[in-house]
């Protein structure tokens, strides 16, 4: 597995996604500005970045 990208914020990893959408996405619940699963279900419904996986430490 490569790494393509990095974000400091969902808003940048989604102008990010637009160059180079991703076939992993690894992102934090809480995240500033967006929620973390408001940023799956949005980039999801734009992507279909499809099977979804939650992991919670």
């Amino acid at each position: 597995m490569d790494v393509i990208a990095t974000a400091s914020d969902p808003l940048f990893a989604q102008k990010k996604i637009q160059q180079e959408v991703p076939d992993v996405l690894l992102l934090d619940i809480e995240m500033p500005r967006m929620d973390g699963l408001t940023f799956t279900t949005t980039v999801n419904a734009k992507y279909n970045l499809s099977p979804w996986s939650f992991v919670h430490h």
